[in-house]
């Protein structure tokens, strides 16, 4: 039986020329036939694929493709037609055939003319209710006294539908639902190409429109893609690796402004310990000045006082020298050549003064002559100097005309043409230009903060699309999980419904109403919005209303039962009776037995005292017994002597004596028999036999009188006995034969009621197995812990997707926030460059801040020139005055050095006269000693003088040293103090480690030496760095870079704290309140966390090429290979078999193709690789294949483009069947096998061309069904089938469709398709001769053996028969 779903039967209402029509599937399989213009092509394609997907694009109608004929065509026809407004339905009908269940899709359709748009609706049934049979797609209406039907509205279909299936306005949606009951592929991509490939088999003629080269595109799409699924590990290690370098490129930005405000946090604490350091060494230098001078200041007062007591020891000898020097002066001076030795002293001392006069004249004459010499050098130097500043001016400006242009200072202009002319003396300018240049620079700072600003905001705004876009990635990855969990979640219902229905053909016991199983398919589809008991509540009452059924009817049988046990009891009671009584007795009261066993006297009833005569027949014994016994004379009482008095409750009948002489009595009849003990004796009995007269004679009022026909007469008492058969009391014998009688009347009597409780008891076991049955049967109703798993899972997945919603939509909030203050931004950056010709870019602002600078550095150097300049024109001038003084003083002195030269050669001729004089005197000697003596005593006497002075001198420097070194030591004391001060600032600012090019450098606090190393080799390395810089430069650079960075730092919670003492900044990071970081910690863990990624990205990149070699993926190619190739032996196992009339043979190969590059491998050498057990691979194998795929995504990477990204690039790079291509070849005759290229193919016959084709199609349509769920329909269709196939050939072509399982739809002019390879046929004329207005159908049947017509009043019975 088969296990899938088929096409059964399609229909059509107001569509087209179809009124109404249905169209029965044999087996799944139909063709129309029919001449060029009867509508067979028309007709199919309004199936198919139309009503599997309700595409209503003209091409997908149109077999041959054209775009002419729009849907509303088919539903309003011509102008002409009379239709304005026409509401049409088509449908398709599937049966699964081992669950007895029908499943129905349709689509309904609305056209008006002269409106846009056609309407358009979507239904499936899926509570096996069938259209026409048990839901119409219209109503009848006889208002205009015809029978006319109107077709259902949407909103009247989904009343008729309700929950027993759905209704949808959406195409797409439709299509969605069609692939979901019927079909079940994963991807809805699938299904489209199925339909595709449908529509590509409908083409009219396949032969003549297709090429092989177009064939292997096909089959190329017609090979299973790797799902989704299979590539879910690659994929999560993908999204691993997309968070990884998200987070990594999130971390690079972290990191590029966590050392940007590091830098700069850098800097400012480098400063600062710089300046402290600085600080530190100043102070030291000015504790070791006050201490050096404090002890030159104890050394100088030392000195002084021993300088003191020496220079008055040598005053003292001074004095007494220059008393003996005197002495002996006054001794000598006493000679007589004293008056000429005193004219030559004169002499001498005159030619000294003039010595020393001319010696200062030359020394004068000199100077001036060397003041003239370098006022001479100096004015060339100063001219020359003139000209170089003024051109270097000019150089300056040109450079800062071309800078001004770059960075739009317009002001420039304006003094640059100062220096048109001479260089300007007017130094106002300068506070102007300077002010200007201030401006604008404050300008461009501003316009840096705001491109800075706007740059932050696009990098954040870079942030928030790539969260926006991940979050978008993340949602729609929740929403292809909720679709593959709603696919499992229909999966299940569809499992649950296939238990149900199996569990309904199981049914032992309970009936199940088609109507119940409408109910429980309209519940199960609205599960889990109602819950699953509504699901089994039909069966359930339809359990009750049998178990209640079973209850009643077993009760009744239990009633009946219990009837036959009382009754067999009762029988069974009275048998034994019967057994025990001596003699039967007629019945009597309670009252009269009680009354009999009371009396103790003689006598007995009247049966017991006689007997029939001999002569008399049973019948008439009978009678006689029945006729008394009903007039109560029977068991009447006979005594001696009467009855007596009775109690109140006793009751008795007796007879007295009044015997008839002369008349029949019962004496006739009867034979008195007294019983021995009853005291009566015969004539006794007699006499009572004769008190009761026989006969229809009338006797006194007060006789009895009975007949023997049954009549009886006591007085007035008349009455009719009905007959017995036999008499059973009246004599012995009879008694006991009435007794055995009895006894056996009740044995059977109690064996019927045996075999009556035994049919009772056999019924109450079968109801009872019946029950069992019921509770085996319900408990069998299939449970919903699949269904139940699957809307649990349904609904995490729903929840996940609410959460991937809410993030997506935060972070488009995010993104849009961003978005509005970016926009803010740029306008408030173009608002403040309006104008400005430099780019809107932060590096070119930044450039233009740094231009600026150096405009302000060049306004600078030329200030400096411009004073230079200035400076030196004053200095030209005050050199040309030092010219003119120096030449006119050295005329001067020249002048003065000649008369003093002249005075001085006479004043040195007298001297040499009188030296001549004395010696001829002879008092040469003398005069020598006493001008010795007299030099001496100018000598000695000049020195006490000196020394007098110096002592004096040497007091008062002694006294003001003195003081000078208490109040140097009182300095020193101070100075200690300052260092010891600025050492605990240097300290505290050092052992803050905050600049790390002297975290590691350890030394004892109170080692100073080392310490004023460590702060000596601080002011060392950051001396050209920090010298002349101010704080407020390096804060402000601080806070620049740290509110610059805020924001992009914001998750670390940036902050900056101002200590209250120092005023020093401190910036933090306090995400850990109890433990905030500097900047450089965060560096460190944020480049260590990035190593940490970039490590973990590595193993990601690993892991990556493992999962495609190793693991899943690599397996879901090597399977999908296995497949492929499995795939294509099967096709050559089909083209093989299949010889054609012509010796035509097709074999297809699927060839690997060659490698892109050097570092990649051939698809043979990676698909042998791939196809080797991981195990068994060397190490050298997998590099080459982690190589292979390393190149090929490494090619990817510089091939994706915007529109796709990186993970689509891979996916398609592992897209095995682009590795392979496939190649059609054909063998002819004798000849040899040869590829089959479009030039050959365009020899063959149409036959063969139609073969070559068909077959690799089939083939390729089987493939594309391999994908689909197993039960799910097998459904082509063709157009003028197997135009050109010749007879024998065409008998193959539908042995082939039959061993392939193919539905199928086709039409033909010609072909019946009445071959012995196909089981049954449903086979159409369509005839519409002339193109009437209508389509008339002709139907027949082919049963495998012969073809038969089809009567429409029967149209089941032609199939139920086959």
């Amino acid at each position: 039986m088969v296990n899938r779903w088929q096409m059964n039967r399609a229909g059509i209402i107001n569509f087209w020329y179809y009124d109404e029509a249905e169209f029965y599937m044999a087996g799944g399989r139909l063709i129309l036939r029919g001449a060029n213009g009867s509508g067979k092509s028309v007709t199919m394609q309004s199936f198919l694929p139309l009503v599997l997907d309700g595409d209503k694009r003209p091409w997908r109608l149109d077999p041959f493709g054209s775009k002419d004929r729009r849907i509303d065509y088919y539903l309003l026809l011509e102008a002409d037609s009379g239709h304005t407004d026409r509401t049409g339905y088509l449908y398709l009908e599937f049966y699964h055939p081992a669950q007895d269940r029908y499943l129905t899709v349709g689509i309904g359709l609305r056209a008006r003319r002269n409106s846009s748009g056609t309407g358009f609706w979507g239904f499936v049934i899926t509570d096996n209710r069938r259209v026409g049979r048990d839901i119409l797609l219209y109503e009848t209406d006889y208002s205009q006294g015809r029978e006319t039907k109107i077709p259902l509205t949407r909103a009247q279909l989904e009343e008729v539908i309700g929950s027993g299936g759905q209704v949808v306005t959406e195409q797409g949606e439709y299509k969605r639902l069609v692939n979901k009951v019927l079909f079940g592929y994963e991807k809805l991509e699938s299904f489209e190409e199925l339909l595709d490939l449908l529509i590509q088999l409908r083409s009219p003629k396949l032969s003549k429109d297709f090429k092989p080269s177009t064939i292997y595109e096909i089959l190329t799409g017609a090979l299973p893609a790797l799902q989704e699924d299979e590539l879910r590990p690659l994929s999560e290690v993908l999204e691993d690796m997309d968070e990884i370098n998200d987070r990594l490129n999130e971390l690079a930005v972290h990191l590029m402004e966590a050392e940007r405000l590091r830098q700069a946090y850098n800097r400012y604490n480098e400063y600062l310990l710089y300046n402290e350091s600085r600080e530190l060494l100043q102070q030291k230098k000015a504790r070791d000045d006050r201490m050096r001078e404090a002890g030159e200041r104890r050394d100088k007062a030392a000195a002084l006082d021993r300088e003191l007591g020496e220079r008055t020891a040598v005053r003292e000898e001074a004095g007494a020298a220059l008393e003996r020097a005197k002495t002996e002066y006054q001794t000598l001076i006493t000679s007589e050549a004293v008056e000429k030795r005193t004219e030559l002293t004169r002499l001498r001392a005159e030619q000294e003064d003039l010595g020393r006069n001319r010696d200062n004249c030359r020394r004068r004459l000199q100077m001036w002559r060397d003041k003239l010499a370098r006022a001479s050098e100096e004015k060339d130097t100063l001219t020359e100097q003139l000209e170089t500043l003024a051109a270097g001016q000019h150089d300056l400006l040109q450079g800062m005309e071309e800078v001004a242009r770059d960075v739009d200072f317009g002001y420039h202009d304006t003094y640059h043409r100062r220096w048109g002319g001479d260089v300007p003396g007017d130094s106002s300018l300068w506070p102007a230009w300077e002010r200007d240049v201030r401006e604008h620079q404050a300008k461009i700072s501003r316009a840096v903060k705001l491109a800075r600003e706007e740059s932050n905001l696009k990098s954040r705004r870079a942030q928030a699309e790539k969260e926006a876009s991940l979050a978008r990635e993340k949602r729609e990855a929740e929403e292809d999980s909720i679709r593959r969990e709603e696919d499992k979640f229909e999966q299940a219902r569809r499992e649950q419904e296939e238990k149900i229905f199996n569990w309904r053909r199981q049914l032992n016991r309970l009936s199940l109403a088609d109507e119940d199983l409408h109910r429980i398919m309209q519940a199960l589809t609205l599960f889990p919005e109602e819950p699953y008991e509504n699901v089994k509540k039909p069966a359930m009452q339809a359990y009750h209303a049998a178990r209640e059924a079973l209850t009643g009817e077993r009760l009744q049988w239990r009633n009946k039962f219990e009837q036959h046990a009382g009754e067999k009891d009762r029988l069974t009671r009275e048998w034994q009776q019967w057994k025990d009584l001596k003699e039967p007795e007629p019945p009597r009261s309670a009252a009269r037995e009680y009354s009999r066993n009371k009396r103790s006297g003689a006598g007995a009833p009247l049966y017991a005292l006689c007997e029939f005569r001999p002569e008399l027949s049973e019948e008439q014994r009978a009678a006689l017994e029945s006729v008394l016994q009903q007039a109560g004379l029977l068991d009447a009482w006979v005594a001696p002597e009467g009855i007596g008095v009775l109690g109140p409750d006793e009751e008795e009948t007796w007879l007295k004596p009044a015997p008839q002489l002369l008349r029949a009595t019962l004496a006739d009849y009867l034979v008195p028999t007294p019983p021995e003990d009853s005291g009566l004796t015969a004539e006794m009995i007699d006499d009572i036999l004769r008190t009761i007269c026989l006969g229809s004679e009338a006797g006194g009022p007060g006789e009895a009188v009975i007949t023997r026909q049954g009549y009886y007469r006591l007085g007035a008492l008349w009455g009719k006995a009905a007959i017995k058969e036999r008499a059973e009391f009246i004599g012995k014998e009879t008694r006991q034969r009435t007794r055995l009688a009895e006894m056996a009347r009740l044995e059977e009597l109690i064996e019927e009621e045996e075999k009556a409780m035994a049919a009772c008891r056999e019924q109450l076991d079968l109801l009872d197995a019946a029950a069992a049955g019921l509770e085996e049967d319900i408990k069998a109703f299939p449970g919903d812990e699949v269904l139940q798993e699957a809307r649990r899972s349904l609904e995490k997945a729903r929840l996940r997707l609410d959460t991937a919603l809410e993030e997506e939509q935060r972070k488009n909030n995010i993104l849009r926030e961003v978005i509005k203050q970016l926009q803010e931004a740029s306008a408030r950056l173009h608002e403040h460059m309006k104008g400005w010709n430099i780019p809107r870019t932060e590096r070119a602002l930044e450039k233009a801040g740094e231009q600026m600078n150096t405009y302000r550095d060049y306004l600078g150097e030329l200030k400096s020139l411009w004073t230079e300049y200035r400076n030196a024109l004053s200095a030209l001038a005050r050199v040309d005055r030092d010219l003119e003084e120096a030449g006119e003083n050295a005329e001067h002195e020249e002048s003065e050095l000649t008369g003093l030269q002249e005075r001085l050669r006479a004043v040195q001729h007298k001297i040499e006269v009188y030296r001549r004089l004395l010696e001829e005197l002879g008092i040469a000697d003398i005069d020598r000693r006493l001008h010795e003596l007299e030099q001496q005593q100018k000598e000695l006497e000049k020195q006490i003088i000196q020394l007098n002075e110096q002592i004096t001198g040497i007091k008062i420097d002694l006294a003001v040293a003195q003081k000078d070194a208490v109040e140097a030591a009182r300095q020193l004391e101070q100075a200690q103090e300052a260092l010891e001060q600025q050492t605990a600032r240097w300290l505290v600012e050092w052992n803050r480690r905050l600049v790390l090019d002297w975290a590691a450098v350890e030394f004892d606090p109170a080692d100073s030496p080392a310490l004023f190393r460590a702060a000596g080799q601080v002011l060392q390395r950051y001396r050209d760095r920090y010298a002349g810089k101010a704080y407020t430069e390096l804060s402000d650079q601080l806070y620049d870079a740290f509110y610059n960075t805020r924001q992009a730092l914001h998750d670390y919670a940036p902050e900056t704290v101002k200590e209250d003492e120092t005023g020093r900044l401190l910036v933090l990071f306090t995400r850990d309140r109890h433990n905030p970081v500097p900047p450089h910690l965060l560096v460190q863990e944020l480049r260590e966390l990035e190593e940490e990624q970039k490590h973990l990205l590595s193993r990601k990149d690993r892991e990556l090429y493992e999962q495609i070699i190793l693991h899943s993926v690599g397996k879901a190619i090597r399977d999908k290979i296995y497949r492929a190739e499995k795939w294509v032996r099967q096709m050559n196992g089909l083209m093989q078999q299949r010889e054609t009339s012509s010796g035509l043979r097709l074999h297809l190969k699927w060839e690997p193709r060659a490698a892109a590059s050097e570092k990649e491998l051939d698809t043979a050498q990676l698909v042998q690789l791939l196809k080797t057990d991981p195990r068994q691979l060397r190490d050298e194998h997998i590099e080459q294949m982690i190589e292979h795929f390393r190149s090929r995504i490494a090619r990817a990477k510089l091939e994706v483009d915007q529109r796709d990204t990186l993970r689509q690039w891979i996916f398609r790079l592992l897209d095995y069947r682009q590795w392979f291509r496939f190649t059609l070849y054909y063998e002819k005759g004798g000849q040899s096998r040869r590829e089959l290229t479009d030039a050959r193919f365009n020899v063959l016959s149409g036959g063969e061309k139609a073969l070559s084709m068909y077959i690799p199609l089939f083939a390729a349509a089987n493939s594309r069904y391999n994908d689909s769920r197993p039960d799910a329909p097998r459904i082509i269709c063709l157009d003028e089938a197997f135009a050109g196939v010749d007879e024998e050939n065409m008998r193959d072509m539908f042995e082939l469709l039959t061993h392939l399982e193919f539905d199928y739809m086709m039409t033909s002019q010609v072909l019946w398709g009445c071959y012995d390879t196909v089981p049954k046929l449903s086979i159409y004329e369509v005839y519409r001769p002339q193109d009437v207005d209508y389509v008339t159908l002709i139907r027949y049947y082919w049963n495998g053996r012969r073809r038969l017509l089809v009567d429409e009043e029967q149209p089941d019975a032609v199939e139920q028969a086959g």
